[in-house]
């Protein structure tokens, strides 16, 4: 037998782990002759040539036959171990690992913990990756004393969420049915809308053998397929029209931008020496036909894996940004999920890059969602404290900029893979995912394949928040009005002070971030509406921003509040070139130094205003009364308001958006002698002031761009 080759190619659903990405991989048979007739060295020589093609169940196969025979044989029995949990059998593992556990590998108890984990035992769990550590201290897997803390903490929420909290169930788990779910993975839904969907998928049935020089279009690659809802149920429909699936490639992974004119999706082949490699690729929509696929230029990367695409925007600019799962140099470890940039202006799409540690971990973080609505990215990770194996996790933010990944918790995430997680349009309460939990279309174990899922929300947490936007000066003058009948006629002309065309924005307040993080925007509409769907038990901070008017912040909180609803109308003071006095800026006699009392007062008016409005240009002016000649009062009013300046420029704000006057004692606002000739102390304390005014807005990008308004 020694040296003869193996004849035929076996379709499976195995996958490689970062394959989620939507891959088979090609395997080999077992040798056609009887195997029961090989040597001990035969059957392990043949397991591992299996494996060195990638066929990781003939491996299987030929090392259970080899252990029987060779029950010594512990480097084996591990390697066994391994294949199984790889391919995702984790009942089998477990006992396998424990066996090597008890015949003093160190690390099977590790793994042994982490298949006990994925089976949903959570107590158990624990318990033995306490018994690894007691055992192994200082050895282990690298980092073993992160990675167990992280362990454990999944357990502790396993134990809690899923004893505690089974009989009411945070959200409904309905499995696809057969007419979709196959026995091989199906992956990477995607909903169009609330009646229609695509997926990719491997459309064969049970275990096929093909001979191994058949040509590459005839062996069964992954397409996409689409499924349609008929009643409650969904149902297949067939391939997905257009020049997207391929006879000689895999293909999956698809993202629609938002007018669904333009379609993202992945494509892969293995090489030589059997490495899968992804890359990612755009069709537009022309007519009523798509184009030729193109790679997406600037995002792929030779030799390293591009997979997984997902749209969202920028928020300043309204770029759209591409999120991408890729194993390039550069990451955390891992597959990591990588962004780029679409420049309308130039366009062309920006330099790939990593957002960093708060996003990717030295594990996995795979299939990336990103929710526009709530600017919300949804991932899986197997890195970070979760149920099992991948989790699903969520995280606020854009671009390099995220709050810590939220893990959504049962019974969505379970100890087994849970991946895809992708929402309906409009609908962040409902959507699909894909898991090899068991209760699905299995064929070689009860946990090795994956299929997909619908999901939705029971205690989806969230408030709405609405409210007017006002002029605050409009209203004030209403106010102030003697005439009844008169104020009662203003008061009901709304359209005199409700604000239409005005930015509202929304943003997130988050402790480990030093700035707030957007979550959404909304334009005031014609009755100076605005709208917001957020969640509860979260700290928030409201923007406002209209051409003309001061910038309005208004800091709320969801947290501890059972309304459904928050009415919250905000008011915002036009930009004026009438100058304005900031009281209580005090200086010692004939002193142009600002004391702490001075610098306080200047902490809670100015500076909150130019922090809230970077996009005014004011002159701060100081006055003095009349004592003393006007050429020193000019000199010395004019130090004091440069020490403003200073004073401010040391807080962060730009020189360029201030510009000092003195104006001396020319521009007195009351006497400083009254009409006898007496001295005048309450008509001099009113002219000894500090007064801003705006003089104009710049362009936030063009900072020596300066708009001067009438």
């Amino acid at each position: 037998m020694k040296g003869r080759r193996l004849k035929y190619f076996l379709v499976f659903c195995f996958q490689i782990f970062f394959g989620l990405s939507i891959i088979t991989i090609p395997c080999f048979s077992q040798p056609v002759e009887n195997v029961d007739l090989l040597k001990p060295s035969q059957l392990k020589k043949f397991a591992e040539s299996s494996l060195s093609m990638g066929d990781i169940y003939s491996g299987i196969d030929l090392f259970e036959r080899y252990l029987k025979l060779k029950p010594d044989d512990t480097n084996a029995l591990f390697e066994l171990a391994e294949l199984y949990r790889k391919s995702r059998d984790y009942q089998k593992a477990a006992i396998t690992y424990l066996k090597c556990s008890e015949q003093g590998n160190s690390n099977a108890l590790f793994y042994y913990a982490k298949m006990q984990k994925a089976m949903g035992d959570y107590a158990d769990a624990k318990s033995s990756f306490q018994n690894f550590q007691k055992l192994n201290k200082g050895g282990g897997p690298n980092d073993f004393k992160k990675i167990l803390k992280l362990e454990m903490e999944g357990c502790d929420m396993g134990i809690a969420d899923v004893s505690e909290k089974k009989a009411s169930l945070k959200a409904e788990i309905k499995h696809l049915g057969s007419s979709i779910n196959k026995p091989h993975i199906e992956f990477s839904p995607l909903a169009i809308d609330s009646t229609y969907m695509i997926f990719g998928s491997l459309k064969v049935e049970g275990m096929e053998y093909y001979p191994t020089d058949q040509p590459v279009e005839k062996k069964p690659v992954r397409k996409f397929y689409t499924a349609a809802k008929n009643g409650k149920n969904w149902e297949f429909e067939g391939e997905f029209e257009g020049p997207f699936n391929d006879p000689k490639v895999n293909v999956g992974n698809g993202t629609m931008s938002k007018d669904g004119n333009t379609f993202y999706f992945t494509r892969c082949e293995s090489d030589f020496h059997n490495k899968i490699t992804c890359s990612i690729f755009v069709s537009r929509k022309e007519g009523n036909s798509w184009s030729n696929p193109e790679e997406v230029a600037g995002v792929n990367e030779s030799g390293s894996t591009t997979t997984m695409p997902a749209l969202g925007e920028e928020s300043k600019k309204k770029n759209e940004v591409l999120y991408f799962v890729s194993d390039r140099s550069g990451g955390e470890g891992g597959m990591d999920i990588w962004y780029i940039v679409y420049d309308n202006k130039k366009q062309m799409w920006s330099t790939p890059k990593n957002p960093g540690s708060k996003l990717n971990t030295p594990g996995d973080e795979i299939s990336p969602f990103y929710d526009l609505k709530f600017h919300t990215l949804y991932f899986s990770s197997d890195y970070l404290p979760g149920f099992g194996e991948m989790d699903v996790f969520k995280s606020n933010g854009e671009l390099s900029k995220w709050t810590r990944p939220e893990n959504v918790g049962f019974p969505l995430n379970t100890g087994a893979d849970e991946v895809y997680y992708s929402l309906f349009p409009d609908n962040s309460e409902a959507g699909f995912f894909s898991s090899n939990r068991e209760g699905g279309a299995a064929l070689k174990n009860p946990t090795c394949c994956d299929d997909i899922y619908e999901f939705h929300w029971k205690d989806y947490k969230n408030v709405k928040i609405h409210g007017k936007l006002y002029d605050v000066d409009f209203i004030e003058y209403i106010l102030e009005m003697e005439d009844a009948s008169e104020k009662n006629k203003m008061i009901a002309d709304e359209e005199r002070y409700l604000l239409d065309s005005a930015l509202v924005s929304i943003y997130l307040i988050d402790k480990e971030n030093e700035e707030p993080i957007l979550i959404s925007a909304d334009t005031t509409n014609s009755k100076g509406e605005y709208f917001f769907k957020i969640e509860k038990e979260k700290d928030y901070k409201i923007v406002v921003n209209k051409e003309r008017y001061f910038r309005k912040h208004y800091k709320f909180s969801t947290k501890n509040v059972s309304m459904e609803s928050i009415n919250q109308h905000i008011g915002i003071s036009m930009l004026s070139k009438e100058p304005v006095v900031v009281k209580n800026i005090y200086y010692a006699y004939d002193d142009a130094s600002l004391n702490q009392d001075s610098k306080n007062v200047i902490d809670t008016t100015l500076l909150k205003i130019m922090r809230e409005n970077p996009h005014i240009i004011i002159e701060i002016s100081s006055h003095t009364d009349s004592k003393g000649g006007d050429l020193y009062n000019i000199s010395l009013s004019q130090k004091r308001a440069e020490s403003v300046v200073n004073y401010l420029n040391s807080k962060g704000i730009e020189r360029i958006k201030m510009q000092p006057k003195g104006y001396g004692e020319s521009t007195p606002l009351a006497p400083n002698s009254n009409k006898d000739g007496s001295d005048n102390p309450d008509g001099r304390s009113k002219n000894r002031r500090t007064e801003f005014k705006v003089l104009g807005t710049m362009d936030p990008d063009k900072y020596n761009d300066i708009i001067y308004k009438d």
